[in-house]
């Protein structure tokens, strides 16, 4: 599902996702999911016809921007291991620059 919002910089979109956990995918890697979002929008600039804050791209709570910034360590996610094959919900961010806010 997904849902937008008023920022100060745009519009924010806020999704909410699912991941299938089951033995033959390898487990959520919220770092991985974040590259590869990072490399798909041209460093977290572009998607499609809309322009993108490159700062605010999250996934799941994981933002490189702030880890930069910040001078503390991170821990990695503990992943726990599932038997039965469940969904598991995820969030993706971001602000589209170009794209004033209304609410219909």
């Amino acid at each position: 599902s997904s849902d937008l919002a008023n920022s100060a910089n745009g519009t924010a979109v806020n999704m909410i996702c699912t991941y299938r956990n089951d033995s033959t995918v390898p487990p959520f890697d919220r770092v991985a999911l974040y590259h590869e979002l990072s490399s798909q929008t041209q460093g977290v600039t572009t998607l499609g016809p809309s322009s993108l804050d490159k700062n605010s791209l999250y996934v799941n709570g994981y933002n490189e921007a702030i880890l930069l910034a910040s001078t503390t360590t991170t821990k990695p996610a503990t992943i726990t291991t599932v038997l039965a094959p469940t969904n598991v919900p995820f969030t993706v961010n971001y602000t589209v620059t170009n794209l004033p806010f209304t609410s219909d």
